[in-house]
């Protein structure tokens, strides 16, 4: 069974997703092209290009890619602020410990009598 996407979108993903469904749209209609062809020279259904302008997160990365490609978006994805990271400050880096408990030759050594 399919989960509903939907419920785990954050705020900020699903903000994100319009806005790009938004600018492949622009990048189209700025083209002049259909969705019909548009979608076709992506490599998508119409359906799946409809459902990635309307920014749906359901759709999966690979069709966003390909839409974006063809819209020439691709450098959206870029990063152009610094990513918020879950990296251990300087201060916190020496404390790391390992999750196994074992050290050294301790470590190494097979742990199976096989």
């Amino acid at each position: 069974m399919r989960r509903p996407e939907l419920d785990f979108v954050t705020p900020a993903g699903l903000e994100a997703a319009q806005q790009l469904g938004k600018a492949v749209r622009a990048a189209r209609l700025a083209m002049n092209s259909t969705q019909a062809d548009f979608s076709a020279r992506a490599r998508l259904s119409r359906a799946t290009l409809a459902r990635i302008e309307s920014g749906d997160p359901a759709v999966s990365f690979s069709s966003w890619l390909s839409a974006m490609e063809e819209a020439s978006l691709l450098h959206l994805l870029r990063p152009s602020a610094p990513a918020r990271t879950n990296a251990p400050t300087p201060a916190r880096a020496g404390t790391r410990q390992r999750a196994s408990g074992l050290h050294g030759a301790a470590a190494r050594q097979d742990a199976y009598d096989f």
